[in-house]
């Protein structure tokens, strides 16, 4: 740039070296000062627009531990594998005995009446007693004390439901959908005072998938014979559920 103004004040008529020289260097002041005026011009606009450099990103947190969910109770787990409808019954009502003060081990049960509305009631009782690797099906002793308990029971409740235990008898085992047995089952008559009333009971019991299954089943004495199909019936249709549900 210098020489490019010496070179233009040499072709000036009466330009001197000098005034070459004061030439030069008032345009090289002037460039500098023009340069660093715009540096200055662009950084006031840019503060003006709000520009300013962006900050790092952050790293991502770090992954907190997985929340644990809370546990199936034992009567959601069994009444999302029985139907409402079997055999002519109608689901109802159902307990959970496990999530009762010491209840660990007792299970759930669930309710089953006549879906015609006639007297008669059914309840299914799955449960562990917090025994593990329960031997499966009928032949285990286990087995043989859930009935014998069960009969105890019906027997020390007679005197306050006004009944007598009249007669008592094996009845045939209900199978799983392979055939084989599954509940071993006694049946009962039950006579109620004045003998104006009787009804068939039974208790069946034995090990599916783990677990202790009880049904109990008492229906008024009709016709000779009609109870006992229908306890079958029943019996096919929740161990059916209950395997295919695993």
């Amino acid at each position: 740039m210098r020489l490019a103004a010496l070179m233009l004040v040499a072709w000036l008529p009466g330009a001197t070296v000098a005034q070459a020289q004061g030439t030069t260097q008032g345009g090289a002041r002037g460039a500098d000062q023009g340069s660093a005026q715009g540096s200055v011009q662009r950084l006031a606009q840019g503060a003006d627009q709000g520009v300013a450099p962006k900050p790092p990103a952050l790293p991502a947190p770090p992954p907190g531990p997985a929340t644990a969910l809370p546990p199936i109770s034992a009567a959601a787990t069994l009444a999302a594998a029985l139907p409402m409808q079997a055999a002519g019954f109608t689901r109802g009502g159902l307990t959970d005995f496990e999530s009762r003060p010491g209840g660990t081990g007792l299970g759930a049960a669930a309710e089953y009446r006549p879906s015609d509305g006639s007297s008669g009631v059914a309840t299914l009782y799955q449960y562990t007693r917090g025994i593990q690797a329960l031997p499966e099906g009928t032949a285990s002793p286990l087995v043989e004390q859930e009935i014998q308990s069960a009969l105890s029971e019906i027997r020390s409740v007679g005197p306050l439901r006004r009944y007598g235990l009249a007669k008592l008898a094996e009845a045939p085992p209900i199978p799983a959908p392979g055939g084989q047995p599954v509940l071993r089952c006694m049946g009962m008559l039950l006579v109620y005072e004045g003998g104006s009333r009787a009804a068939d009971s039974f208790v069946c019991a034995g090990v599916l998938a783990g677990r202790f299954l009880k049904l109990r089943l008492t229906l008024p004495t009709e016709r000779q014979g009609e109870t006992q199909p229908r306890l079958l019936e029943l019996g096919r249709a929740v161990v059916a559920a209950l395997v295919k549900s695993g």
